[in-house]
């Protein structure tokens, strides 16, 4: 496990700058060009690409030195990681229309669930097959839409992956385990290079890969048993991103607008917005996303122990952040009403 944290670390310190190097060469940037977008000056797209070329190999080495092979659908989910990475990268450079966007994801979700990448939570294969189809093009758009602060995404992901990590080594799923490790080496090194003010981004292709491989793995790992009590577990640990999709659907929707339309709605820019910096609003978000880890942890380990544990630790989080980002809160509507 150390060995493929390492590689992975190492090698995606070694191909970010590489990475960012190629996109300033061929102009793969992202602009600020529209008044959604917060930064000043162009910066370097292709991040999500040196996180998967770190990721992968220190996988396949690990499985390498313990004789692990690839059996189909571990091949189906590292072939959807490639699907991902390949459309997003044409969307960094072609920007695609969402509509072309999700017919690709679809595809690339049902040649996943063709190789065994399926849940069998609900014991019928339709319904299994459409969920399946609908939490993998979902979460690839929920860590998309949690994209868009320094730091945060790649953060979001480190915090996710160590626990699915914990979590399957508990479980003896060594192969996901060491998946999961690989991915935590190469998303702490690219949070060198994507840290506040970050030099390069990890664009579409890096969000919707690693949306698309956080979705997968409760898919293959923990939700192939059907209902059980551990079936809230990637709930919990991938919270951030669902919350963030629910919360943009919802404000978007009161507003009027398409909830597909790019707004500075964000929860986190909302909380900018209310007075934190950047780099406090990123940490407040990796708090909460840690909670929510410990929650799934302990949720796995003890079950129903502690299910109420984490209902009421939901509800309060989704409470405070409510108070904090929401414009139009009974609490921010008292602080105008008296003053600072």
């Amino acid at each position: 496990m150390y060995i493929t944290f390492l590689i992975a670390f190492l090698l995606c310190m070694i191909t970010t700058p590489l990475a960012r190097a190629l996109a300033l060469l061929f102009d793969i940037v992202d602009s600020p060009d529209t008044d959604v977008k917060s930064h000043k000056k162009p910066v370097a797209y292709l991040g999500g690409g040196a996180i998967f070329v770190s990721t992968l190999p220190a996988f396949l080495v690990a499985l390498r030195l313990y004789g692990y092979p690839v059996s189909p659908v571990l091949f189906g989910i590292l072939a959807g990681c490639t699907g991902m990475i390949c459309l997003g990268l044409l969307d960094d450079i072609l920007v695609l229309k969402p509509i072309t966007k999700f017919a690709f994801q679809i595809l690339i979700a049902a040649y996943s669930a063709s190789l065994g990448v399926k849940t069998n939570l609900f014991g019928i294969q339709a319904l299994d097959y459409a969920f399946t189809l609908f939490w993998l093009v979902g979460m690839s758009n929920a860590m998309n839409l949690i994209d868009i602060m320094d730091g945060l995404s790649a953060g979001v992901t480190l915090l996710a992956a160590t626990t699915f990590a914990f979590i399957f080594r508990i479980d003896q799923n060594f192969t996901l385990s060491m998946l999961m490790v690989a991915l935590m080496g190469a998303c702490l090194g690219f949070l060198r290079y994507n840290f506040n003010p970050a030099r390069i981004f990890m664009g579409d292709m890096g969000s919707l890969f690693l949306g698309y491989l956080l979705a997968a793995v409760p898919v293959t790992g923990l939700w192939q048993d059907g209902f059980n009590a551990a079936v809230h577990v990637p709930l919990l640990a991938l919270f951030i991103p669902i919350f963030e999709t629910c919360f943009l659907f919802v404000v978007r929707i009161r507003a009027g607008k398409s909830p597909f339309q790019g707004s500075k709605d964000h929860f986190a820019l909302r909380m900018v917005r209310r007075g934190m910096s950047v780099t406090e609003t990123v940490f407040f978000t990796y708090y909460v996303g840690a909670g929510f880890g410990v929650l799934a942890l302990l949720a796995y380990l003890e079950r129903f122990v502690f299910a109420g544990l984490a209902a009421a630790f939901l509800f309060t989080v989704v409470f405070v952040i409510k108070l904090l980002s929401s414009e139009d809160s009974y609490f921010l509507q008292f602080r105008r009403r008296r003053g600072p």
